[in-house]
């Protein structure tokens, strides 16, 4: 269709579609860059067409709901939100609180009771000849109470120094501190002390121990020998000069709490001894 100026070289309606145009020049002027033009025809638009997108029930959000459902559902939630704080309130509490007897005498000496715990026991005392010059520290400790908790109370020399040599492949003990430590274990082995343990009818060794304080703590230990001789059983826990160094006054308590908790425990009389070795 033609414009109404009747140029016919002007096309007054177009197809739909894409074309590329120019401006026509003016005068002395260059024409205009070429530009792209789109026609479409409005009659193919989906004209009032529903949205697609947004909240899905937006019924639950309306200002005309029902109030007292409303308010039902905010008291539920509220009692919900209660209940669940009440949970992790109670989830937080321990229900048992468990300590270390290595942790308790700590303690006890850190709120310097220990010396009056040890003084009111009768705990003896048993110490080996010959500490001086050995290795020390706590790796060599460690290497001490291995080979005295794994060894045969009947071995021979032969044989602890196999363990100490086993026990210190574990550790990476230098060969100074394998030797020091067969040496004790020999002579730990030849004390009447092990030698009264060897003839008793009953003997425990590495023995898990647990007592549970007036406070509600539970403490749990272990006793590193235990026999019995006629009724009565002895209560040892070997300490290495490096343990005794926190001070011996802690362990002397301890060892009293261990035979407080053989007593309870069996029934019958006990005693202790604190081995330095």
């Amino acid at each position: 269709m033609n414009r109404p100026d009747g140029d016919p070289a002007r096309p007054y309606t177009v197809a739909p579609g894409a074309y590329e145009l120019c401006g026509a020049p003016t005068g002395n002027r260059q024409p205009p860059a070429g530009y792209s033009v789109v026609w479409w025809d409005p009659h193919s638009l989906h004209l009032d067409a529903v949205s697609t997108f947004g909240l899905r029930r937006d019924d639950l959000i309306v200002k005309d709901g029902d109030m007292f459902a409303v308010e039902e559902r905010m008291v539920e939630y509220e009692r919900w939100r209660r209940d669940r704080a009440d949970a992790i309130d109670t989830a937080q509490r321990p229900g048992l609180r468990v300590q270390t007897a290595t942790a308790w005498a700590a303690e006890v000496a850190e709120l310097g009771i220990d010396e009056e715990i040890a003084a009111a026991s009768s705990i003896e005392i048993v110490a080996l000849p010959g500490a001086a010059g050995r290795p020390r520290g706590a790796r060599f400790g460690t290497l001490v109470h291995a080979v005295l908790a794994t060894v045969a109370l009947d071995a021979s020399s032969d044989d602890v120094l196999a363990t100490a040599e086993t026990q210190g492949r574990i550790l990476l003990s230098t060969s100074e501190e394998i030797r020091a430590a067969a040496a004790i274990g020999v002579a730990v082995l030849g004390h009447d002390l092990m030698a009264r343990a060897r003839r008793a009818a009953m003997t425990s060794r590495e023995t898990p121990v647990t007592w549970v304080q007036k406070d509600g703590i539970m403490i749990e230990g272990v006793l590193d020998l235990a026999f019995e001789e006629n009724g009565v059983t002895t209560v040892v826990d070997f300490k290495t000069d490096h343990e005794l160094a926190a001070g011996e006054s802690r362990y002397r308590a301890q060892v009293h709490q261990y035979v407080a908790a053989v007593e309870r425990a069996t029934g019958k009389p006990a005693r202790g001894i604190l081995f330095k070795v």
